[in-house]
């Protein structure tokens, strides 16, 4: 948790791992099959979207809960 009114914003670090990325974006576009985000992603379909290799190396848990 961060205190806004008593912290300068140049000593605020943001970690980010990059690997969670795909991951991010599956849950952001309602759970898409990873094969199916690489489609989009070869075929340029989506706008702004990096060229990241979808890999599933592990199962979500909202999609073991929903099969």
């Amino acid at each position: 948790m961060v205190d806004f009114e008593n912290t300068s914003f140049d000593s605020i670090t943001c970690l980010f791992a990059k690997n969670d990325k795909p991951w991010i974006l599956h849950k952001r576009l309602a759970h898409i099959h990873m094969s199916h985000l690489n489609k989009l992603v070869s075929k340029n379909l989506v706008i702004n979207l990096f060229e990241i290799k979808f890999e599933q190396d592990r199962l979500c848990d909202a999609c073991q809960k929903g099969k």
